[in-house]
């Protein structure tokens, strides 16, 4: 058998990421990224990703909005990633709103850590202001 199969076709990770409430975060190393479907069958991407804790999650990007963020950064194989459900944005007339995520991915996975992440992420979310009321 050649040396360059893609075993990652048949990984198997210990659960799925599921986005219930805005705040909601995934964040490690990416195992994995090749193609699912999502819930009605048609295809998208799907990254299996090693949490700190070296549990390793699926996560189907079955929403076009979480699509849309992963198409953008272009994550492989070895990067860190930063997912998060930051809210729902307004719904079409007669639609569910739908979610809207974040999406950081450092390349090539190594310096960047979990803590610099999140902090570069709260540093986006916030505008510049004391961490104290001025009265």
């Amino acid at each position: 058998m050649s040396e360059d199969f893609d075993w990652g076709e048949y990984a198997v990770s210990s659960g799925y990421q599921s986005w219930q409430e805005p705040g909601d975060e995934l964040i490690g190393t990416i195992l994995v990224v090749r193609q699912g479907e999502d819930y009605n069958g048609n295809p998208c991407p799907e990254l299996i990703v090693r949490t700190e804790d070296a549990e390793d999650i699926t996560v189907t990007a079955g929403q076009a909005i979480l699509r849309n963020r992963l198409a953008e950064q272009r994550p492989q194989k070895g990067d860190r990633i930063r997912i998060a459900f930051v809210g729902y944005l307004e719904a079409q007339k007669g639609k569910q709103p739908a979610k809207d995520f974040e999406v950081q991915v450092h390349q090539g996975g190594g310096a960047k850590t979990i803590r610099d992440m999140q902090e570069a992420a709260k540093k986006a979310t916030r505008p510049d202001t004391p961490d104290e009321a001025p009265f």
